[in-house]
């Protein structure tokens, strides 16, 4: 009898990690079984080892993966009232013009989705992105605030709400060398920026530590920060930030920077990786993860 049982469970583990390997497997009975995997309905979704690829492949949500909800930037989540404390996944497109938002940090659930997830600081409108929202009951009041270019509204009592619990912006790769610095970027303060590292290179100057002159090389201060490596190269996505009185030099990871004093623009590297970073071409063709990144 115990072999009979041993042999079920063997069946059965072979048929999950076959289903994997090959994205039939829906993402709740893999994730019931300790696994992660693509949803069967998402036809550009291909599961290896919980992760799917192509740019509508699922993202991954805690224990399983999420399939893309479609969305524009009117989209609200005031049909899933009823689906307390589940979370949702919408694919924000880029060049979205901003809708009507009530409250901060907390949503009114007829509250634009995408719009507020610029408000909190986490896609823009230019690039879109992928938005997890948590669908939560009503709250007694809203308060309105501005940031990030978007004013939102205050509210009394409401019968649904949400929050933001993630988001992936997408952002295009632009090709650079290991030369490439940020200088041509300086007016776009606080905008993330995303480059393509080619693999085999060769280090540039770098000027600063975590804070780098916007003219030092973008490839090699990564690798700097333990990011990449010169070997392999990889995705880096910079935030543009303000000048500054001083920037300090120190050796990590093979690379010396060196010490300035004032400048005026700069750079921070804020992820190595990011989800929704779109290749122009398949990055398995350069031992990389497929279209789209995983989560940084």
């Amino acid at each position: 009898m115990n072999w009979i049982i041993v042999c079920k469970k063997a069946a059965i583990a072979f048929l999950i990690v076959t289903c994997a390997l090959i994205g039939w497997m829906p993402a709740s009975a893999l994730a019931q079984n300790g696994g992660y995997g693509c949803y069967s309905g998402n036809r550009n979704c291909i599961g290896i080892w919980g992760w799917g690829f192509g740019k509508d492949a699922p993202v991954q949500n805690g224990a399983q993966m999420v399939n893309l909800l479609p969305a524009t930037w009117s989209t609200n989540a005031k049909n899933l009232r009823e689906q307390l404390n589940q979370d949702f996944t919408f694919d924000c497109p880029p060049n979205g013009s901003p809708g009507t938002v009530w409250g901060t940090d907390v949503y009114t659930d007829d509250s634009s989705i995408c719009t507020a997830a610029v408000h909190d600081s986490l896609i823009a409108f230019k690039d879109g992105g992928q938005v997890t929202i948590r669908i939560l009951p009503g709250a007694s009041s809203y308060a309105g605030t501005t940031k990030n270019g978007v004013s939102t509204q205050s509210y009394s009592n409401w019968d649904g709400s949400y929050a933001i619990i993630s988001a992936m912006p997408n952002i295009s790769l632009l090709p650079a060398t290991w030369s490439t610095n940020a200088t041509d970027l300086r007016e776009q303060l606080d905008q993330d920026v995303a480059f393509d590292c080619p693999a085999n290179g060769s280090p540039g100057t770098v000027w600063g530590t975590d804070i780098y002159t916007d003219d030092s090389s973008v490839c090699t201060a990564a690798v700097h920060a333990g990011l990449i490596a010169l070997k392999d190269g990889g995705p880096v996505i910079i935030k543009v930030l303000p000048g500054a009185s001083s920037y300090t030099g120190t050796t990590k990871n093979g690379v010396s920077t060196r010490s300035y004093g004032s400048w005026d623009g700069s750079y921070a590297i804020i992820s190595a990786q990011a989800n929704g970073i779109q290749s122009d071409y398949p990055s398995w063709m350069k031992g990389g993860y497929g279209g789209v990144f995983p989560a940084r």
